[in-house]
C-alpha cells in the first residue's frame, strides 16, 4: 500500500503531521554527516524558510492522479503540472533573486534544477552547487557524500553571513 505524502509549498517539506519523506531523510543524513550535526528531523521545513532559505520546486502544484512509471519502474508525479505556467514563474523568481540579492548559494538538486543554472546571474559571484536528486532511488549516485552543505556553509562564512544552513540559500527540486 502506498503511503500518501503531502506537500506544504516548500520543496522537500511535507508539513507538521507528515511522515519524513525519503528525500528529506537523505538531506538530513547528508547535513549531519557533512556538518557533524544532529539535526531536528521533522517533515516540516518552515523553520528553514523562516531563516531565509528559499525552498522552490520546479512546479508548485501536482495532480494526485497523474502517476506514471518512469524508466526505472518507479512511480512519479512531479511532471503533472509543469506545463501550467510554473516554469515561467519559477524562472522569474530565480532571475530576480539572482539579480537583487547578495551572498546567495544555489543548491540545485536534480535535472530540472540543474537546468535552471543558466538563469543565475553569474557576474554576482554566487556559489552554485549541483547534485543528483536526494530521492532514495538516486541519492547514492551523487547526492550522498557530495559535500554541498559543507561548501555552502564555508561560502556563507567567507561572506560574513555566518555558518548556517539557514542563511540565504535557494534549493530547487
Amino acid at each position: 500500500m502506498r503511503t500518501r505524502t503531502y506537500s506544504d509549498g516548500l520543496a522537500f517539506s511535507a508539513g507538521r503531521s507528515s511522515k519524513l519523506p525519503g528525500s528529506l531523510k537523505n538531506i538530513y543524513d547528508e547535513i549531519d554527516d557533512e556538518l557533524m550535526l544532529v539535526s531536528s528531523r521533522t517533515a516540516d521545513l518552515s523553520h528553514w524558510a523562516d531563516e531565509g532559505v528559499q525552498l522552490l520546486n520546479s512546479a508548485l502544484t501536482i495532480g494526485a492522479t497523474k502517476l506514471k512509471a518512469n524508466d526505472s519502474g518507479a512511480r512519479s508525479h512531479n511532471e503533472s503540472h509543469l506545463n501550467w505556467g510554473w516554469r515561467k514563474w519559477t524562472d522569474e523568481v530565480i532571475a530576480r533573486l539572482s539579480d537583487r540579492r547578495r551572498n546567495l548559494v544555489f543548491i540545485l538538486l536534480g535535472n530540472y534544477s540543474i537546468a535552471k543554472k543558466s538563469l543565475v546571474n553569474h557576474e554576482r559571484g554566487y556559489l552554485i552547487l549541483e547534485a543528483v536528486h536526494p530521492s532514495p532511488l538516486s541519492a547514492s549516485r551523487g547526492f550522498l557524500h557530495s559535500g554541498i552543505f559543507a561548501a555552502c556553509n564555508d561560502f556563507l562564512l567567507k561572506c560574513g553571513t555566518g555558518a548556517s544552513i539557514g542563511a540565504i540559500v535557494a534549493y530547487f527540486d
